[in-house]
């Protein structure tokens, strides 16, 4: 497989030209530098979208006492290992209309580094397509005297505009799994885009304390909000909605945002809901990570959300990061974090593992903490987080590179 690595242009002219101000002191964060288009007014979500009471879903049974799943369909296999002067931390892909894939590198593994959104070509050609812009709302020292700016690209979904719609998560600098929901620097971000490439940048909203996927359906950006309150020992999450025009929006960071349209409440590991995903109905699919469960939401002729359903639970499912929609077999596609494991969850809800390693480099391909999965023809791409050590994941320590997978659907998958 060619795996061809083009990076002489980051000194030349492919970053951003712009530059995103503070926003925490003022009603509405500063235009960026560069010249975008007039923003719309923002449209408030109708009061009828009040935040819906938060789910608690059934108690999925323990892994200790849960008979093994089957034995995995397949290995991965090495699709990339990513070079480590670029990209120490890789997370979520996003397939552009050109034809590549984009592939988010909040790069937390190390703050000195440069956030960054590779592209990876059809002919599997990797090369920088912009480094992702800072977020003076939060800095910390990355060396003695020295001050950064930090940001975190994640979830990231192309609009009917054209636009790249980008998540700016900085909360992974704290210790996200510690449960802290206190830590409201997070964003959204429309990443204005000409000729295939980044011009400039526009914020949708922010003050969020730790956003992580993003969705665009029918004019709607939807959010996943993994971290947005405590209630004793559990996490409450929750699915945010915005206008396609939405701009400079600040939300409350609170279960009382008219922005939500349900909340979630994770009792098992202390981190809620993660990876989203809409089916060929227009349903709504949440991934829980921490309880290990995906919830169903449909919506009425109006747009509003009903009450989350449990569409799928078992223990072949520890946790869920990443989970893409196969829209040919109305299949999920899901990434176990916690397990390295890839699984396929069919029309009915059931679970069955694609492929699943123990503790790995990843150099051979295996799943290493896997965070984002993408379908290309009949290959699943896998980004490997490698971040998050020690139980219960089964990862023990970052390694020195940070790969991507690939599995071959031919034959799995009918």
């Amino acid at each position: 497989m060619k795996k061809t690595f083009l990076f002489a242009g980051l000194a030349a002219g492919l970053m951003f030209p712009f530059s995103i101000q503070a926003q925490d002191a003022a009603p509405a964060p500063a235009a960026p530098a560069v010249e975008t288009p007039a923003p719309a007014e923002t449209v408030p979500v109708p009061a009828a979208e009040a935040p819906a009471p938060a789910v608690e879903t059934p108690a999925a049974p323990s892994a200790e006492a849960a008979p093994a799943p089957a034995a995995p369909l397949t290995q991965a296999k090495l699709f990339a290992v990513l070079p480590k002067e670029f990209c120490v931390t890789p997370d979520a892909f996003a397939h552009a209309p050109w034809g590549d894939m984009l592939l988010s590198c909040p790069n937390y593994a190390d703050p000195a580094m440069p956030r960054i959104i590779l592209s990876i070509s059809p002919q599997n050609d990797i090369r920088l397509w912009g480094v992702f812009p800072s977020n003076p709302s939060y800095q910390i020292s990355t060396e003695p005297g020295k001050f950064s700016a930090l940001s975190g690209p994640m979830g990231m979904e192309f609009g009917p505009d054209g636009n790249l719609y980008v998540i700016d998560n900085p909360g992974w600098y704290a210790d996200p799994f510690s449960g802290d929901a206190n830590f409201p620097y997070g964003r959204v971000l429309r990443i204005i885009v000409k000729d295939k490439r980044p011009v400039g940048a526009e914020v949708v909203a922010f003050n969020l304390s730790h956003p992580n996927d993003v969705k665009i359906k029918d004019g709607w950006i939807y959010v996943s909000h993994s971290m947005l309150a405590k209630d004793g020992d559990a996490v409450i999450s929750a699915v945010y909605r915005f206008p396609l025009n939405a701009r400079n929006v600040k939300v409350g960071n609170t279960v009382n945002d008219p922005e939500i349209i349900a909340t979630f409440r994770t009792t098992k590991i202390p981190y809620g809901i993660d990876g989203i995903c809409f089916g060929n109905s227009g349903e709504l699919y949440v991934g829980n990570f921490g309880d290990g469960t995906i919830d169903k939401i449909t919506f009425d002729k109006d747009g509003k959300a009903s009450q989350p359903e449990l569409f799928a639970q078992g223990p072949e499912m520890l946790t869920n990061d990443g989970i893409f929609y196969d829209k040919e077999n109305g299949h999920i596609y899901a990434c176990d974090f916690s397990r390295n494991a890839i699984l396929d969850i069919d029309e009915k809800g059931k679970i069955r593992v694609i492929a699943q390693n123990g503790d790995t480099d990843g150099l051979d391909g295996s799943l290493d903490q896997p965070a984002s999965v993408t379908l290309r023809g009949k290959q699943l791409i896998i980004s490997n987080f490698d971040n998050v050590p020690g139980e219960p994941h089964v990862n023990s320590g970052h390694d020195e590179h940070c790969t991507l997978s690939v599995i071959d659907l031919e034959g799995i998958i009918k």
